[in-house]
């Protein structure tokens, strides 16, 4: 048929992984934030493309995400890096599905990242601690440490205060 037609037809599903990817960073990556188009595009090139460059969109299935994500957990990556990556593979397939790539089910979907833990142990400070912290700290911030340990505040909430002056 290709020597009658003159043309070479693919069914989008079995175009490169790496293909589209570039498709997607031309199209969908310029509508998300700076930060967050420098986040995805770390995590396509250091991780996601060289495990998936070499498959076709149709051959990346649940199994190959899922011992994909094992592998980097293996690795040491932490919880939160993983689902990073989950994500991003959700998005692409998502967006895959949108512009009429695939049909299949996402194979982002449904995949386990296993228990949650903390890379670092949590640690609270004593009352000592605390005194002894305060003591070397300059009056301004003082004051900000001393209203987060005394309302629970987290740091977001302290710097969005403002000071009201009352005249």
């Amino acid at each position: 048929m290709a020597k009658v037609n003159g043309q070479v037809y693919t069914i989008q599903s079995e175009v490169p992984f790496e293909y589209f990817v570039r498709h997607y960073r031309e199209k969908h990556l310029p509508t998300v934030s700076y930060g967050t188009r420098r986040k995805y595009n770390s995590l396509l090139d250091v991780h996601i493309l060289p495990r998936f460059s070499e498959m076709r969109l149709c051959d990346v299935d649940r199994e190959a995400v899922q011992e994909f994500l094992n592998n980097k957990e293996r690795a040491g990556m932490s919880w939160w890096q993983r689902s990073d990556l989950k994500n991003l593979l959700h998005g692409i397939f998502s967006k895959a599905e949108d512009w009429g790539h695939v049909q299949t089910r996402n194979p982002a979907d449904r995949v386990s990242l296993g228990r949650k833990r903390a890379k670092r142990r949590k640690r609270l400070l004593s009352d000592q601690q605390i005194r002894d912290l305060l003591t070397l700290l300059p009056n301004r911030v003082r004051l900000l440490v001393e209203l987060a340990v005394s309302s629970g505040l987290r740091i977001s909430e302290l710097l969005a205060l403002k000071l009201i002056s009352l005249l």
